[in-house]
């Protein structure tokens, strides 16, 4: 299988780069700093051009996390947009040239959908209502490639991710709660706590999500779905299993929650698991346990 991916370099596109070349696929990464193992983002359409077909382009390519997307308010309005629209209009313009196009793959995020004041789990039936910055953009992206491709019969897939976790971070741009605590410990400095501790997250382990984009890929899905473990946790709970696996103690540094950030957060990955067959294997605390296993050497 070959696949086109943007934004290799970043924290996803690398595991899901090894992953697939692991298994022998072939994955033609672009960026916009070229070197030897990527090619520019200026000439991803012109591959769009040639017929040489892949199975699918992975669009993770982003200029913005959660955190620093409320630092620099609207920037992916002046730079991911219009490169999300530079890609759709390359596959419209191989698609009328009668060239056979990969699907264009989405990696949005399930905070779309909002603080959840609900009983039950958000469905991708529920209406988009983010409340930060970075999930309005990527809803705003959802709604872009939406229109597009049903105007102009694009095969396209959505998936909405919740936190992963389990890869190796760099450190210099930590992102999501789990890398911060385990550097709370490794530094012995107090761990930076955003509110009571009672919100609630939905935690899916880099194995299983990267097994979930191929089964996506593989069974040519088409629409919106969400790609989540199914179960949330609280951050209390997350820093005791810490505390479990690791043996050490936290300090804690408390700090007004965020306004942005996404407190109650639960998703069902039903359609998803109907389409696929794919499901979840690793519980958090199996996750937890080999991630801090490599850290602590537990």
């Amino acid at each position: 299988m070959k696949v086109l991916m943007t934004g290799a370099r970043g924290r996803l596109g690398g595991v899901l780069r090894q992953f697939w070349e692991k298994r022998g696929n072939t994955v033609v990464a672009y960026s916009r700093n070229a070197d030897e193992g990527h090619r520019s983002l200026a000439d991803l359409n012109k591959e769009l051009a040639t017929r040489r077909p892949a199975k699918a382009l992975l669009h993770l390519a982003w200029s913005t996390v959660p955190a620093s997307a409320e630092l620099r308010p609207g920037s992916e309005w002046r730079e991911d947009l219009p490169l999300l629209a530079s890609i759709l209009e390359g596959l419209h313009q191989a698609k009328n040239k009668g060239i056979r196009i990969p699907r264009l793959v989405f990696f949005s995020t399930c905070a779309v959908y909002g603080q959840g004041k609900r009983k039950r789990a958000f469905s991708e039936k529920d209406p988009a209502s983010p409340i930060g910055w970075y999930a309005s953009a990527k809803a705003e992206a959802e709604a872009l490639i939406r229109r597009f491709c049903e105007q102009n019969s694009l095969p396209y897939l959505i998936l909405r991710i919740s936190n992963p976790y389990g890869f190796v971070h760099n450190h210099d741009s930590l992102q999501g709660v789990i890398p911060h605590l385990s550097q709370s410990l490794l530094r012995r400095r107090p761990f930076r706590l955003w509110g009571d501790g009672r919100a609630r997250k939905d935690y899916l382990h880099v194995e299983d999500f990267c097994q979930g984009v191929d089964a996506a890929i593989r069974h040519n899905l088409t629409g919106i779905y969400n790609l989540c473990h199914g179960r949330t946790t609280s951050l209390q709970e997350l820093i005791s299993l810490f505390a479990e696996i690791t043996g050490k103690k936290f300090r804690t540094e408390k700090k007004p929650a965020k306004a942005w950030d996404v407190g109650q957060a639960w998703y069902t990955h039903a359609k998803f698991t109907r389409a696929t067959g794919w499901r979840p294997s690793i519980i958090l605390c199996e996750g937890l346990h080999r991630y801090l296993k490599e850290l602590f050497s537990i």
